[in-house]
């Protein structure tokens, strides 16, 4: 998830004008320190002789004069490369947004006991940051706080109250989360191994090994965001809301389950998909998934930069494709879109590079609601894939929009690949033979009638079993 741009303008903002403001500054060991008054200093930057291993002194000296540090200012260390490991001194008691944000090299971090905020983005993309204790007196972590962060463990302090969500989103080796047992107002239930909003029953922050406790009745905007060593989900019945981006970026999944008796989402025939039962939309699918041929909408991110999907076949009954459902699938050759389809949303196929056919089998040419810097697919496949459409709709699709972006429009052939049903999604990792029914039910092995064998190889055959 990109940065909250608008954040950062107003802290920038607050930055140079907060600047603008103080006439006099002085460096010590690296470190920009501004006058606030006779005996209170804050810090403003750094210089590039800061050193690898910087300790903040509670009281800076410059000249015959002596200072207490008493603040950090917003994005004062951003960038910092230099940095290896900083202290910082109980004077502190709150920690400005993005102070410490793209401070890669970043591996140990020492807050002060008095220590009562830690502000948005600021330990943002310290990648080398594995571990980190947060103060007993910390009450408030704000949103993208050690968003993608290095580290492996969590440890909520019983005083903090206030979680914003996204705070610990993109922590990729993150192992364990553990909200101490005398917080009032968040927990990890069971050792579910994530943070719960007690009173709401919201997850907030999942990881790899998150078992979602039942009872939970919500799954937060970017609770597992980039949680990319999660492998499989299963979805309690009592969830009743996954918010926008819960899984995005969860591209290690192979198994997704909804719990039967859940009201509000399901996976109908052993799909390996999250889909919203109300309006059939599938909301988060992974290179195992078996779209059902009643699925009506493919949502946004639903599929999104898994790199080991090569095929997609997408049923007849699908009529809508939404932003973003497919982007990033680098590895995507061939697509199937069905002839009931109405509309692709931009971007549903942007950064997939490595497309050769793209097979549509609409009449009339699915509508596409671009922008002028965001088409549905990318550039390179309009030079270098083919499209193949029905041979009466070839002209449709050559004065459409988008469309007729194609260097080579086709008309489709009785040997072309068809929205079966049946075969939808395909990734070289998939296991060597999967058997379904002929309404596309899966099984672990052939059943007496009519079988349909898919093999890893992306072929189908037919097997009859007495």
């Amino acid at each position: 998830m990109k940065r909250n741009t608008l954040r950062k303008l107003v802290f920038l903002f607050f930055l140079i004008a907060s600047v603008a403001a103080q006439a006099q500054e002085f460096t010590v060991d690296g470190v920009i320190y501004c006058i606030d008054n006779s005996e209170e200093v804050w810090i403003n930057g750094y210089t590039e002789d800061i050193p690898q291993h910087l300790i903040i002194p509670e009281i800076v000296n410059n000249g015959d004069a002596s200072y207490h540090v008493t603040a950090i200012n917003a994005g004062s260390f951003e960038n910092c490369k230099e940095l290896v490991s900083i202290t910082i001194p109980n004077n502190i008691i709150e920690l400005e947004g993005y102070t410490f944000e793209d401070c890669i090299n970043l591996s140990s971090v020492t807050l002060p006991d008095k220590l009562i905020k830690i502000h948005g983005g600021a330990f943002m993309n310290c990648k080398n940051l594995t571990s980190i204790t947060i103060p007993s007196s910390v009450t408030e972590i704000g949103t993208e706080a050690f968003w993608g962060t290095g580290l492996t463990s969590i440890n909520i302090p019983n005083n903090v109250s206030s979680i914003i969500p996204g705070a610990f989103s993109g922590c990729r080796k993150l192992e364990t989360i553990m909200v101490e047992s005398g917080n009032k107002v968040y927990d990890s239930r069971n050792n579910c191994n994530a943070i719960i909003e007690t009173e709401s029953n919201k997850l907030i922050t999942g990881c790899q090994n998150t078992i979602i406790p039942n009872g939970v009745t919500c799954i937060e905007q970017y609770a597992f965001c980039d949680c990319s060593n999660l492998n499989r989900i299963i979805i309690p019945s009592s969830v009743n809301n996954i918010m926008f981006a819960a899984f995005f970026n969860c591209y290690g999944l192979t198994s997704i389950q909804v719990e039967s008796g859940n009201k509000v989402y399901d996976s109908r025939n052993n799909c390996n998909a999250i889909i919203e039962t109300k309006t059939s939309s599938l909301i988060l699918g992974c290179p195992t998934t078996i779209i059902p041929n009643s699925v009506k909408n493919i949502g946004t991110y639903a599929f999104a930069n898994y790199s080991d999907i090569t095929s997609i076949s997408i049923p007849n009954s699908v009529k809508l494709i939404y932003y973003s459902a497919f982007s990033g699938c680098r590895s995507l050759q061939s697509i199937v879109l069905p002839q009931n389809l109405g509309l692709i949303a931009n971007s549903a196929f942007t950064g997939c590079s490595g497309i050769k056919d793209v097979y549509c089998y609409a009449e009339d040419a699915p509508q596409t609601n671009i922008t002028f810097y965001n088409h549905a697919f990318s550039e390179s496949s309009y030079t270098e894939a083919r499209l193949h459409v029905p041979a009466s709709s070839i002209e449709k699709y050559r004065n459409a929009s988008v469309w007729n972006e194609f260097k080579e429009i086709v008309a489709l052939t009785d040997n072309d690949p068809t929205p079966t049903g049946v075969k939808h999604i395909h990734s070289d990792n998939m296991i060597n033979k999967r058997y379904y029914s002929l309404d596309g039910k899966n099984y672990t092995k052939p059943q007496r009638g009519l079988n349909i064998i898919h093999q890893s190889n992306g072929t189908n055959k037919k097997l009859i079993m007495k």
